[in-house]
């Protein structure tokens, strides 16, 4: 195999400068507060700190693909995807993520342990969960001034 140019990027080395770029987007984030950080290992970044509150969603597969189905509605039916290629897709983005989370911090995403709040979406929907977590958010945790560690 012949040499690669100089100017070309192992595809390992754009990983781990796109996950350090990610690190200090998120870390700036929260330091500037008031941030909303969905996704991208933020709860393993950020850490337990009292000013944040760690959410994890979740919903069956079946939960999803109802859900991505009523969001495709306005797709012209000849190029929508069947519900088969919703459920691999599905699949495939858990995977993804479960591979990046343990790849870069050597954990489990699933894992309740990592959160204050874990919320079934599928079974509450969107605007009973996001209530939920307004409601969390706006609840000043133990140990915060005024309030009873």
């Amino acid at each position: 195999m012949p040499p690669l140019p100089a100017d070309v990027v192992p595809a390992s080395a754009m990983h781990e400068r796109l996950a350090a770029i990610t690190r200090a987007v998120i870390e700036e984030a929260a330091t500037r507060g008031n941030a909303i950080i969905v996704g991208r290992g933020g709860v393993f970044i950020i850490g337990r700190r009292p000013d944040t509150l760690h959410v994890q969603l979740h919903a069956s597969l079946e939960a999803r693909v109802r859900y991505l189905l009523m969001r495709i509605e306005e797709v012209p039916v000849d190029t929508r995807p069947d519900e088969d290629s919703l459920r691999q897709l599905c699949r495939s983005i858990d995977s993804a993520r479960q591979g990046y989370v343990r790849r870069l911090f050597d954990a489990d995403w699933l894992h309740v342990s990592h959160y204050d709040l874990s919320i079934d979406s599928g079974r509450l929907g969107v605007e009973q969960t996001a209530d939920i977590i307004e409601s969390a958010a706006r609840h000043d945790p133990p140990g915060s001034p005024g309030v009873p560690a």
